[in-house]
């Protein structure tokens, strides 16, 4: 008997020596595919997936290699492991579209096309490509979303190479949260390196310092502010200056228990301006006193024109001033003395109800006034 159970066990261990393999090998051909889909099977891709037609991955599939996408072809994924190492490279014309979080490891890094000026696509679908190194856009490049999408670096950086470009499409929003952003240049309506490709596109900041690269300039599209945001920047200007007419002009809004921060030596310039309505004024927008706006030695210009509406008015939220802080209020050579015109904090237009508009002097401050600067808090 003993005898008869060896030579049983000794049958299905030739048995597994030579059938698995097979299965194995057919398992790896079953999945580098054009079109490799998961299920609650663990698939493991050792080396970079090449898609040259449109296709779907999504459950258990992990990328050792990375992944590249042809021109023309869209890649509608959702996989439950990191991708680990090499490039996901989106070939000019070619769209990733996210149906979950893609979740990057440290080392893996991204490609555009291969010339200058291709253009990848990117459809979130209200997902995030979340980062757990920094993320480069290459230079000369451009990433458009087509859809809502969320770049989370986790703290690191997202760098903006030189010529390169985030282009937000009609109605998208793109949300920059838990980075530092870097190469921040030009201005958005052209060939900014955050451009909107009409002015009903948004753009969120939560949980960002930015770090710019040189003047950036707002000129159409939404902003919003969520948790604290930080410009920095020696000498650098940030122009909000969308001049379309109300009610098509597009606000700056700071969210309730967030903070936008203009910090040493930097510059906000508040540009709007209007042929019809003093409301080019109201479109930097405090939630309510949770809603923060802190200038620490930095700089806030609003330009006026005798021609038109302009100026700048805030009514609600918390102001804090710290350092030296200068308010310029002028057009060329011409120092504004018009109120209608000048920098208004607080409530002072609307009588009846009272400021809204907490103001915070912090003991270092001191205040540079050119032009007209009314405090009503």
């Amino acid at each position: 008997m003993t005898l008869y159970k060896n030579n049983i066990k000794c049958f299905f261990r030739i048995i597994q020596i030579l059938v698995f393999p097979v299965l194995f090998s057919s398992f790896l051909a079953a999945v580098n595919t054009q079109n490799a889909k998961g299920s609650n099977t663990v698939y493991a891709l050792s080396s970079e997936e090449n898609y040259t037609s449109a296709g779907t991955v999504w459950g258990f599939v992990t990328y050792q290699e990375g992944f590249s996408i042809n021109s023309t072809v869209t890649l509608s994924i959702s996989v439950a492991s990191n991708i680990k190492g090499g490039r996901i490279l989106i070939s000019d014309g070619g769209e990733l579209e996210l149906l979950g979080d893609l979740c990057l490891d440290s080392d893996v890094y991204l490609e555009i096309g291969s010339s200058s000026g291709d253009i990848g696509y990117v459809d979130g679908n209200g997902n995030g490509i979340i980062c757990d190194g920094d993320l480069d856009i290459p230079a000369n490049r451009k990433l458009r979303f087509v859809g809502d999408t969320i770049i989370d670096c986790r703290e690191h950086y997202l760098n903006l190479g030189s010529g390169a470009q985030l282009l937000i499409d009609s109605s998208v929003t793109l949300t920059l949260r838990n980075l530092v952003l870097t190469g921040l240049q030009g201005v958005g309506s052209s060939s900014g390196s955050i451009g909107f490709v009409d002015n009903s596109g948004s753009l969120a900041l939560q949980n960002v310092v930015v770090e710019m690269e040189g003047d950036y300039s707002l000129d159409q599209g939404y902003l919003y502010i969520h948790d604290d945001v930080l410009f920095e920047g020696i000498d650098k200007k940030f122009t909000y200056s969308s001049r379309y007419e109300y009610p098509n002009q597009r606000p700056i809004r700071v969210d309730s228990y967030a903070k936008l921060l203009f910090d040493f030596e930097t510059i906000f310039e508040y540009g709007n301006q209007s042929s019809v309505s003093d409301e080019c004024r109201h479109s930097l927008i405090l939630t309510d006193t949770s809603s923060v706006l802190v200038f620490n030695g930095s700089k806030l210009i609003v330009p006026v024109d005798a021609n038109v509406y302009s100026g700048f008015f805030v009514k609600d939220g918390t102001l804090i001033l710290d350092n030296l802080v200068t308010f310029s209020n002028y057009q060329g050579s011409f120092i504004n003395k018009d109120e209608n015109k000048g920098i208004i904090f607080g409530d002072v237009q609307d009588g009846g109800v009272g400021p809204n508009l907490n103001l915070k002097v912090l003991a270092d401050a001191r205040v540079e006034v050119l032009g007209s600067l009314v405090f009503d808090a």
